[in-house]
Parts: C-alpha cells; sequence; structure tokens
C-alpha cells in the first residue's frame, strides 16, 4: 500500500503540473482541472496495478521497459483520440508525438522514481521538471493566444527529453541485471 501511494503522489506530480500549465496559464478552464483531479487517481491506481503485474511475469528490463512504453503510451493515445478528441482526422493541429511523450511519462516516471537502482537520476529529473513548472508558470506574462503555444511547445520538449531518463534508468537496471548474473556492468552510465 505504501508503494501504491508514492507511485500515485509521483504520477499526479507530474500529471497535475502539466495539467495545471494547460488548464490554469495556457487556457482558464478550471472545469477540465477538476476532471482530471478525478480521473488521475483511477489512472494511476490502474497503471500501478498493471505494471506490478507486468513486473512479475517479466523479467528483462528491456522487455519490461518496452511493454511499458508500448502498452501505456498505446492506452494514452487511445484515450486522447477517443475521449478528448485528439485524433489525427479530428484534430490534425494535436501533436502525436507530445501526446505519446505525455502518458509515457505518466507510467514510467512513478516507476524510475521508485526504483533504488535509478537513485541517481532523481535530483537531475526534478530539477528539469521543476524547471519546465516554473518556465511554464512564467509564461501566464505573455498575451493569451501565444500562451497555448508556449505550453503546447515547452511540454514537447520536455517530455521528449524525459526518454533520456527512461534510457539512462533502461542502463541502470541492465547494469545490475549483469552484476547479478556475474557480468561486467556495461550498460551502465552516468547521470545528465
Amino acid at each position: 500500500m505504501k508503494d501504491l501511494r508514492r507511485y500515485l503522489l509521483i504520477g499526479l506530480f507530474i500529471a497535475l503540473g502539466l495539467e495545471f500549465l494547460f488548464c490554469f496559464v495556457a487556457r482558464f478552464r478550471p472545469a477540465a482541472f477538476l476532471t482530471v483531479l478525478i480521473f488521475y487517481p483511477v489512472y494511476f491506481s490502474f497503471t500501478f496495478l498493471i505494471s506490478r503485474a507486468l513486473d512479475r511475469r517479466l523479467r528483462s528490463s528491456t522487455l519490461s521497459m518496452l511493454v511499458h512504453y508500448i502498452l501505456f503510451g498505446g492506452i494514452g493515445l487511445w484515450i486522447e483520440w477517443t475521449f478528448l478528441g485528439n485524433a489525427p482526422s479530428s484534430n490534425p493541429n494535436a501533436s502525436q508525438v507530445a501526446m505519446l511523450s505525455f502518458w509515457v511519462a505518466y507510467a514510467l516516471v512513478p516507476r524510475m522514481l521508485l526504483d533504488p537502482r535509478a537513485q541517481s537520476l532523481e535530483r537531475p529529473f526534478l530539477r528539469l521538471y521543476a524547471t519546465y513548472l516554473f518556465l511554464g508558470a512564467l509564461t501566464v506574462l505573455a498575451p493569451p493566444p501565444a500562451r497555448m503555444v508556449l505550453v503546447v511547445v515547452m511540454s514537447g520538449v520536455v517530455f521528449l527529453a524525459m526518454h533520456a531518463f527512461y534510457v539512462l534508468h533502461w542502463r541502470l537496471s541492465r547494469a545490475r541485471e549483469d552484476v547479478a548474473r556475474g557480468q561486467p556492468a556495461r550498460h551502465a552510465s552516468r547521470t545528465p
């Protein structure tokens, strides 16, 4: 239960930071923010339970990372396309890559920050995310039409940059697996 609580808190920190910028800075839609306050705890509970089940069945960190990425990225795009009207056919201006990156982050960031093997990534990651939130909040000073563009571009860049952390997390995980098998840790890497 303690792990679920921590997973929820990390997931909510990541998701609600992004949603705050979209719902209050880019455009003023408080009702949308209230909706995500209800949705995200349910979603993160679901991802936690599915993630636990996958981890029990998938012993390889490479396979686990890949399955998490594809599964939760796919679920996120399905939510965007089905419920939010952001399918390529209905909203060609929506960045599919950015949306995929958001949903992948919602599943991979809590896993990464709770993994003791990835402690060295915690501080640089939190620095990146805090900088993003700070700069995102400053966009409120821009004229209203520019706010949405700034928030979308900045969010897309930051959530795409998070992929570097996922790769480093995977490499740290692989290094520990190698050591456990008695092989040299050839996958280890320094933090960003």
